[in-house]
């Protein structure tokens, strides 16, 4: 038997025995040991880990009710230097926003550069397209 087929068997092994024994205290933790033994002892440890990690964090967020796009946003976190709170509710209840536009009425041509300004993920903007 190749020395790579005793590699896996003893990681399996240990990993088997570091579930079993956090099984009957902790299963969660039995689990994680489970995991973590099979991680450690991947070559392609750093490639296994990141989604562990990256979907570990998104269900941490998600259970204290932060929900983020995707799982690429979580790399994007340490680059913020700014955090803006929508006190307004511009963001969060746009749908009782109500817009209204006084004015002399605009050509097609003036909406339609209207129309390619609006960012049509902002909410307030969806509701500008409408009128």
């Amino acid at each position: 038997m190749p020395s790579s087929k005793y590699f896996i068997v003893v990681t399996l092994f240990i990993a088997a025995t570091a579930a079993a024994y956090w099984w009957n205290s902790d299963k969660q933790k039995a689990i994680n040991a489970f995991t973590t033994v099979l991680v450690i002892a991947c070559p392609c440890a750093l490639a296994l880990s990141a989604p562990f990690t990256h979907g570990n964090i998104l269900r941490i967020l998600g259970k204290k009710k932060i929900y983020l796009r995707n799982r690429n946003v979580i790399e994007n976190l340490a680059d913020i230097n700014t955090i803006v709170f929508d006190k307004t509710g511009t963001l969060t209840q746009a749908h009782t926003a109500l817009i209204k536009f006084e004015g002399a009425p605009l050509t097609e041509y003036q909406q339609s550069c209207v129309y390619s300004l609006v960012q049509i993920h902002h909410p307030l903007s969806r509701l500008l397209k409408v009128i």
